[in-house]
């Protein structure tokens, strides 16, 4: 059911999820002729039963249940509808407009995921579509980590230099991003670290990367979707890394230029004193805000509005000596 939901197409602006679509697309996926509901699925609503049971399982695991109904006729489209994040035709719509704001200049080639989302929760950004918007305007945190991801994982996918976009061909990275990865050596202070991060579902073989000393490196799993960190880097600089892939699919390992990184303890040992880009700060949970000095300002309209709170402010200064000044 949730396959046919996904393989819809998309409702223009104001309008709405037709009904006689849904159940052709069911049809198509069981390999039945035929329209409307299946003989099977009668009454209408016999099927809600399934969705409670589904909803009741996710409780169980201690997860939020995630499958609604709607209103009047959508009452029942709407469970299958709901588990959906993005569906065909969206994807389609969403990579082409990943690929005009490129060319006209209004959107970088080598954003992290943080970005992406970022820019996507801008309305003004955003295709036509009334599933994706509603899905920013509703604000559901559940709904929107999903949504980026899978937006990042199309942009992540994009052959830049490509004339047509297929999403079937879409499914598969071309391009890994990597954040930083950050300790504190007694002797020399901070040290940032390029830290690959690993695309959602792995990937198929061995990839190696050229090390500024021009040798062949491997990328070795850390944890979760996450490389072992690789050399040292500065945090303000983009890096682009090609990537040696026998596959030929992975391509290249960005570092976006950043004016700012959000960094939490190591959660698998908060006593390391490692901090990285594992995941978005929880409330109250401490952090380290590495940022660009012009930035300053509006970390103290935050503190003052006690949005934000630290304890302590220090500099650093990147090398080579003038480069940029950073507020850690």
């Amino acid at each position: 059911m949730v396959l046919a939901a996904c393989r819809m197409a998309p409702e223009e602006e104001g309008g709405g999820i037709d009904e006689s679509d849904y159940f052709c697309r069911l049809r198509t996926v069981l390999g039945m002729t035929g329209s409307g509901r299946p003989r099977g699925m009668l009454p209408a609503g016999i099927e809600e039963s399934l969705w409670q049971n589904w909803n009741k399982w996710l409780r169980e695991q201690g997860w939020m249940p995630t499958a609604v109904p709607g209103e009047g006729a959508w009452r029942f489209i709407r469970y299958p509808v709901s588990q959906t994040v993005l569906r065909d035709g969206e994807k389609t719509s969403i990579a082409n407009t990943f690929c005009d704001k490129v060319q006209e200049g209004r959107l970088s080639r080598s954003l992290d995921r943080s970005a992406i989302g970022a820019w996507l929760r801008n309305p003004n950004n955003l295709p036509n579509r009334r599933h994706m918007r509603d899905i920013i305007a509703e604000g559901d945190l559940r709904q929107l980590e999903a949504f980026t991801e899978a937006a990042f994982t199309l942009y992540s996918s994009i052959d830049w230099d490509s004339e047509t976009i297929d999403v079937t061909k879409l499914a598969a990275p071309t391009r890994l991003s990597a954040s930083i990865y950050r300790i504190e050596d007694l002797v020399e202070g901070p040290q940032f670290f390029l830290y690959p991060m690993m695309p959602r579902g792995g990937i198929p073989g061995v990839l190696t990367v050229q090390a500024p000393d021009k040798k062949p490196v491997e990328l070795e799993r850390e944890r979760t979707g996450w490389f072992r960190p690789l050399w040292k880097v500065a945090p303000d600089k983009e890096i682009k890394v090609v990537v040696n892939d026998p596959e030929e699919q992975i391509r290249q390992l960005i570092l976006p230029k950043r004016g700012f990184w959000i960094l939490v303890r190591d959660p698998e040992d908060e006593n390391s004193g490692a901090f990285a880009g594992w995941h978005t700060p929880n409330p109250a949970e401490t952090f380290l805000l590495l940022c660009n000095e012009k930035y300053a300002k509006q970390l103290n309209i935050l503190k003052e509005a006690k949005l934000i709170q630290w304890t302590r402010m220090r500099r650093w200064s990147n090398t080579p000596a003038g480069a940029n000044t950073t507020i850690a």
